[in-house]
């Protein structure tokens, strides 16, 4: 687990960061400002430039005492790295900051097929005496990062995608006018400045992202990182997509709770012992039984359906497949071949086949789905299935965060699409205001 606040992104112009280093040493020696700027050196070059601009503070943001919260992207990538580690509140925004003691965690997992949307919520102990610190939040590789709620006391703080540059715009009119602001960026997962933590107030954070989980030695794999400390809670409910012939966890005990062939609930059996080790759970489906399914999730990001092939074997040895045509019946689809058109798409044997594609009208129903295995051409029917409510902005926020990528060098395309489902990207921000009038 990384200590502190992670570092700042790699890619940086040849001498930049030595350059700040002999420019802090001689301001300021040892001032606690340069400990910061020696690890966030291309971020203050970017506040620095936000600093100088004059533009006028948003009309959508109205002059008030509220601080300003911003979480940007560092680049083009994420910078993550593969492994998650637990979350964790400091009490400062230096390295050696003291982390704050995490009193209870709860975990809920929504998993369908290969989705999964995660919930978590955390309250830690308040510092001793008001200070400012730093949440960090790293997540998986795979991880998209959509909602987080911070509770102060009565101050409630919730995040809020808005244009990057917007987001300087409104950092620069907060610094010019004397409002409490930070901008920090992502890497290594999410890091949110926090402006004056109150004294002995317990600290109510919750947070939730989506991923599309990995598929390892036959099984679809989702990792819970581990936390520090404190009471901890963890359920998993679980959609298979298909008769599950596999639930286990090569890390901790499990207990499970079966609700049909196709669904269960998992939860550890020690719950403590999610303080020792990343919880992994693994599972896999009879792709004899069903070899697929088509799932549709509709939220207020938009409808998103899914296409799920399961590896299919043949002979008891695991068979290549390649996808014909796709005729997606009364949905209409866009950024995945339309219905009854050719398709050349091949899935490598023993993979699973996964295709997201954004619905823009018709109801859920019947999808044919033509496969061409060793020479012979099958068709097989599915019943599209409704995501949870609980997972209603799960495929959307999945499905926009690849489409989003998938749009680079065209910026402008790039904000507009992320803007409209409201998701991180290399072009957004996340801004979070106060949303607890001055008042009460």
């Amino acid at each position: 687990m990384h200590s502190g606040v992670p570092r700042p992104a790699r890619r940086r112009r040849r001498g930049q960061g030595s350059r700040h280093r002999r420019d802090g040493g001689a301001r300021a020696g040892r001032n606690l400002l340069m400990t910061i700027a020696r690890r966030l050196a291309p971020l203050l070059l970017l506040l620095g430039a936000c600093a100088k601009r004059e533009a006028a503070l948003p009309r959508s943001v109205a002059p008030t005492d509220e601080e300003i919260w911003i979480i940007a992207r560092a680049g083009e990538t994420s910078g993550r790295t593969s492994t998650p580690h637990a979350p964790r509140m400091l009490a400062g925004t230096t390295p050696d900051a003291t982390p704050l003691a995490l009193e209870r965690t709860d975990v809920q997992a929504t998993v369908i097929g290969p989705f999964a949307a995660l919930r978590v919520r955390q309250i830690y102990a308040g510092p001793e005496r008001a200070t400012e610190g730093a949440f960090v939040l790293p997540l998986p590789a795979a991880a998209v990062f959509h909602d987080l709620v911070v509770t102060l006391g009565r101050r409630h703080i919730r995040a809020i995608v808005r244009a990057r540059e917007e987001a300087e715009a409104i950092y620069a009119a907060a610094l010019r006018s004397g409002r409490v602001a930070s901008l920090l960026r992502e890497e290594d997962g999410v890091v949110l400045g926090m402006a004056h933590l109150p004294p002995r107030t317990p600290i109510h954070v919750e947070f939730s992202y989506a991923e599309t989980m990995p598929w390892r030695d036959g099984a679809w794999e989702l990792v819970v990182p581990r936390l520090p400390g404190g009471t901890v809670g963890a359920r998993i409910d679980l959609d298979g997509l298909g008769p599950i012939t596999t639930v286990e966890s090569p890390t901790h005990a499990i207990r499970q709770t079966t609700d049909s062939g196709e669904q269960t609930s998992v939860v550890l059996r020690e719950p403590a012992t999610l303080r020792d080790a990343d919880f992994v759970l693994r599972y896999a489906v009879d792709a004899h039984a069903s070899p697929g399914a088509v799932v549709v999730s509709s939220g207020s990001r938009g409808t998103v359906a899914a296409l799920v092939l399961h590896p299919i074997a043949a002979g008891g040895r695991p068979t290549a497949l390649h996808l014909a045509a796709i005729d997606w019946g009364t949905l209409v689809v866009e950024d995945v071949p339309a219905s009854n058109a050719a398709v050349n798409f091949s899935v490598p044997e023993g993979r699973p086949l996964v295709l997201r594609a954004r619905v823009l009208g018709g109801t859920p129903g019947t999808v044919r789905v033509t496969t061409l295995v060793g020479g012979r051409r099958r068709t097989r029917t599915f019943t599209a299935v409704a995501a949870p409510a609980e997972a209603v902005d799960l495929l959307p926020v999945l499905w926009a965060s690849d489409a989003v990528r998938a749009l680079w060098p065209d910026r402008d395309a790039m904000r507009d699409l992320a803007l409209r489902y409201g998701v991180l990207s290399p072009v957004t921000a996340l801004v979070a205001v106060d949303a607890t009038a001055p008042s009460e």
